[in-house]
């Protein structure tokens, strides 16, 4: 999403539960935003890619350490996360807080 996108969510929500989670005001708001679903061949929703939690901070960091830049693309993040397993075990174990209702 655009960052006018986000600024916007952040200007006009002003529900304290959803501003925690960025994205529902723009998806509760269609008519507000071009709204467009991504799909993919295959169910990644397995894996974790955000950072909440000392956990997700640090497999972002494995990931970084590993390629000693920051000129990847996800699809690059998604072969090392099949080459070496391990780095799903760092936050396999966080569950997604549920997004409280408006």
């Amino acid at each position: 999403m655009s960052y006018s996108a986000l600024e916007r969510s952040w200007i006009e929500d002003t529900n304290p539960a959803l501003r925690e989670h960025v994205t529902q005001y723009i998806l509760r708001n269609p008519d507000k935003f071009k709204v467009a679903g991504v799909m993919n061949d295959h169910d990644l929703s397995n894996l974790r890619w955000t950072v909440d939690t000392k956990e997700d901070f640090n497999l972002v960091n494995e990931i970084y350490s590993f390629f000693g830049h920051n000129q990847f693309s996800w699809y690059d993040v998604l072969d090392l996360m099949n080459k070496k397993p391990e780095l799903r075990l760092i936050n396999q174990n966080i569950r997604q807080k549920e997004v409280l209702s408006a």
